[in-house]
């Protein structure tokens, strides 16, 4: 009776194959809940808790990004990954591969755009503007 109020609910009518079709589904549906509360509970980085500096640069650059608009602190640390990638020698062909890797994962190649329209999103906010600078000598 209920199934012709809502027609899309299965009845009470409905196969056996049916019904644990529907039931597979509440399950998986179940499954990824639980699978993005258990991501969100244990990944401190997804909690917005990072793990605490190794070493005085990496303070810096926590430091750096302390209160900053989420797409700034992000940049910085691409502009950091940059920075370290674009130094690095490829003494062979595998090393060249894996710096290859890294500044495609940065997205170097488009670091300078992407900082310029930093610049002028955040042109009135001199903390914003002062992190990036500061960001282009780590």
């Amino acid at each position: 009776m209920f199934s012709r109020v809502v027609p899309f609910l299965p009845s009470p009518t409905v196969s056996s194959p049916c019904k644990r079709l529907f039931r597979l589904g509440a399950l998986v549906a179940a499954g990824l809940v639980m699978g993005v509360m258990a991501y969100f509970t244990l990944n401190p980085v997804a909690q917005g808790n990072t793990p605490e500096p190794k070493t005085p640069f990496e303070q810096d650059i926590r430091e750096l990004k302390v209160n900053l608009p989420a797409d700034a602190a992000r940049f910085i640390d691409r502009r950091v990954g940059c920075n370290h990638w674009w130094g690095e020698e490829p003494f062979d062909s595998e090393r060249a591969q894996e710096i290859s890797r890294a500044l495609e994962h940065f997205r170097c190649e488009r670091l300078e755009k992407d900082e310029q329209a930093l610049f002028k999103k955040y042109k009135d906010s001199a903390r914003v503007i002062q992190a990036l600078k500061k960001a282009q000598r780590l």
